[in-house]
């Protein structure tokens, strides 16, 4: 029996079934692509849209008046627990001495706690030896910065000093200065840019920012023991701080596109 014909076509499929899903797939995916091509075409004198970026800098100078001291405070000893109890020693005179100039508990915070072995290399032996057990605490000081060179003369006795950061309390207001001039620097450079260019600024679309503040570092390393060389109130320049942002905004440039 001839099989059965439609629209001009033979149907060489028994299934009649299967012709008919296929031909809604068929039918979908003639749709998707026809909507596919009207999206990616632009009408006729509609806008098309580009952008410009700029980066503007914001710098805020201020004099500290606080000072971060961070100094560390060791025991040593032939057993773990004669080490500990040396370390132990030698902090409760730190603190006992920074309570006595008024440094709240709350302005002392530890960094981190070690106790273990301490071994050298023994050339002659060939092998490592065991030298000495150490306990060793850090600790860090919030202070004003008119008292560093007492504080560090002081502490010395029973610490080394490894590290001197200044730092200004309104840091975040300060922040927000540096932003705000960055900003103002970014939209000045704009409107010269799009004045130099000949085209129209739009609405910002996009925006960033980066904060960069180096802190003053102390003399990191060179303030072993003060009382190895004598003991001697030391004289610490603070200097400024700078606080540095950066930020970039993107403007929306629109332009009519020809006909």
């Amino acid at each position: 029996m001839d099989p059965p014909q439609r629209g001009g076509y033979w149907i060489l499929t028994k299934n009649k079934k299967e012709i008919i899903d296929m031909k809604k797939r068929v039918a979908v995916c003639v749709l998707a692509l026809f909507a596919i091509v009207v999206l990616a075409t632009p009408a006729v004198g509609a806008d098309r849209i580009f952008s410009i970026t700029l980066t503007g800098e914001g710098e805020v100078c201020a004099v500290p008046d606080k000072a971060e001291i961070f100094i560390r405070i060791n025991g040593m000893a032939q057993t773990q627990k004669l080490a500990v109890e040396a370390q132990a020693e030698r902090m409760h005179s730190v603190m006992d001495f920074l309570r006595k100039r008024n440094v709240p508990s709350k302005d002392m915070s530890t960094l981190n706690y070690l106790c273990g072995p301490r071994y050298e290399y023994d050339k002659s032996q060939q092998k490592r030896i065991l030298v000495e057990y150490v306990a060793s605490q850090n600790l860090k000081i919030r202070i004003s910065k008119d008292a560093v060179g007492a504080i560090i003369d002081g502490v010395s006795i029973w610490a080394f000093v490894e590290n001197i950061t200044f730092v200004v309390s309104n840091q975040k207001e300060l922040f927000e200065k540096a932003i705000a001039l960055a900003i103002e620097d970014a939209k000045s450079k704009a409107r010269k840019r799009a004045s130099a260019l000949g085209i129209k600024l739009g609405a910002v679309i996009g925006y960033q920012e980066n904060l960069n503040h180096p802190l003053q570092r102390g003399m990191r390393n060179e303030m072993s023991s003060l009382s190895d060389r004598g003991s001697s109130v030391p004289t610490i320049p603070v200097g400024e701080n700078e606080i540095r942002a950066t930020v970039s905004i993107t403007y929306e440039i629109i332009v009519l596109r020809k006909n």
